[in-house]
């Protein structure tokens, strides 16, 4: 699938909390078991709102979407499925997420065949928005937020939304 490009590309950064913590707590093996349960359901609830998967890497996810509503929807609907899936005791799997509205510039590719990858400030801005979260929690930049205003062009992404499934906090 073709990576979305322009002034209105929305990113999703996502992080397993405590990963490395859960591992230890249930065995490299098991572990991997667990990893591969929280990749289909998030790939899953990516590409079923036309989202792409950029690219994984350890137990994080880096996509893209062309609405915003579809990448807001996908992520929700990833952590109510993470939420009520049946983890086993003392290792719940609790993803951290965030999400940018920016400009999605394509990287020139290093090498013929590489895959696709974005570039630029935005990419930045997405990734340290999902760091800002806790497990179960979504965090949207600012310009996200705005842009589902009418008539808003907002691009700060420092102030940011975030909320766990049912609750919206303001973080500055």
């Amino acid at each position: 699938m073709t990576l979305p490009t322009g002034a209105a590309v929305t990113f999703l950064f996502t992080d397993i909390e405590g990963s490395t913590r859960l591992e230890r707590t249930v065995g490299s093996a098991p572990w991997a078991g667990l990893v591969r349960r929280h990749d289909e359901i998030l790939r899953s609830a990516i590409e079923s709102r036309h989202g792409v998967v950029v690219k994984t890497e350890g137990d994080a996810f880096f996509a893209a979407f062309a609405a915003p509503l579809d990448a807001v929807t996908a992520a929700v609907e990833g952590q109510r499925i993470l939420a009520t899936e049946s983890w086993p005791d003392g290792a719940p799997i609790r993803v951290r997420m965030g999400l940018h509205l920016g400009e999605g510039q394509l990287r020139v590719a290093h090498a013929p065949g590489a895959p696709e990858d974005y570039v630029g400030i935005d990419v930045n801005y997405a990734a340290r928005i999902a760091a800002a979260g806790n497990g179960g929690q979504i965090v949207l930049s600012d310009a996200l937020v705005a842009s589902s205003k009418p008539g808003s062009s907002a691009r700060n992404p420092s102030t940011t939304a975030a909320f766990s499934v049912g609750e919206i906090v303001h973080v500055e």
